[in-house]
């Protein structure tokens, strides 16, 4: 009996392990670098926060600068998001202030994203077909101040956004044709990978206070992107040879994400099966033992 029990156990075990590397798209994956957090914190000419970080972050800071009559409060901040989307954002204004303070919240996330083929597809596939969703907005209070962002996809590492050759897409408040107050975008777009391929990508936006006229101002802005598999396209090229491509091959991001939420669902679900079967196997012993009293009681 207790070998039997071990058994049970180790099958349910062994099947949660398949059912995280099934929905992690494990089962075959291309070697990625982790994501990153690239900031930039900078209030009243003192840097406040700088660097690459391994994880989300959310960071501020607060200046007050002074002049023989006046005084003003200066504040930035920023912060990512490492979930599904990956979200960036910043901020930066100045109350009162008596002089051009050099204030910059800067935030960009740098991730590697690669398509996974996990079995060998009923019918060959080049490249297969992702639909991108991209959102974006910053906006100044006067003018003078700079503010960007935006998003791209490039199949060799780039960081220059002009030279992404698989997507890309940016705003900014200052272009060529005249200053304006504010920019923003709103895509979703197809684009095909090759798989098996790693693809370098950024989400980013920026605050930068250059004006040299003091009283009150202030900037901010965000930007997202996330990945999916685009079914109806592929529908649509392949014809009568389409399939679920969700079946053979699925998106691999940089390994720091947090998963897909279909991921921790199955990972749940292979823990509620494993306590399902320690239940079953409690009841069990308890009948039994039950049974046996009552077999010695009426001898």
């Amino acid at each position: 009996m207790m070998r039997t029990t071990r058994w049970r156990i180790g099958a349910v075990i062994a099947a949660h392990v398949v059912a995280v590397s099934v929905s992690s798209g494990s089962s075959a994956t291309v070697a990625l670098d982790d994501a990153s957090s690239r900031i930039f914190l900078l209030c009243n000419s003192a840097q406040a926060a700088s660097g690459d970080f391994p994880e989300a972050v959310d960071f501020s800071c607060e200046g007050h600068p002074t002049s023989q009559t006046t005084e003003g409060t200066t504040r930035a901040s920023l912060s990512s998001s490492f979930e599904s989307l990956l979200f960036t954002s910043v901020s930066t204004e100045c109350v009162g202030c008596p002089f051009a303070a050099s204030t910059i919240s800067s935030s960009r996330i740098s991730f590697e994203l690669a398509v996974v083929q996990q079995a060998a597809p009923p019918h060959p596939v080049a490249t297969v077909p992702v639909r991108i969703t991209t959102e974006g907005a910053v906006g100044v209070s006067r003018l003078g101040l700079l503010a960007g962002g935006g998003s791209y996809l490039s199949s060799t590492l780039q960081t220059i956004f002009t030279q992404a050759d698989v997507f890309a897409h940016t705003m900014r408040t200052l272009p060529m044709s005249g200053p304006v107050l504010s920019d923003d975008y709103a895509i979703t777009d197809t684009i095909d990978l090759l798989p098996d391929q790693a693809y370098f990508g950024n989400v980013f936006v920026g605050c930068n206070q250059n004006s040299s006229v003091p009283g009150d101002w202030a900037c901010s802005g965000h930007a997202s992107v996330s990945f999916a598999l685009d079914q109806e396209a592929f529908d649509a090229r392949q014809g009568a040879n389409t399939f679920d491509l969700a079946q053979y091959v699925s998106i691999q991001r940089s390994a720091n994400l947090v998963p897909e939420p279909t991921a921790i669902g199955l990972g749940g679900a292979a823990f509620a099966v494993l306590a399902l079967s320690m239940r079953v196997r409690t009841v069990s012993r308890r009948s039994r033992a039950r049974r046996s009293r009552g077999r010695r009681a009426s001898r």
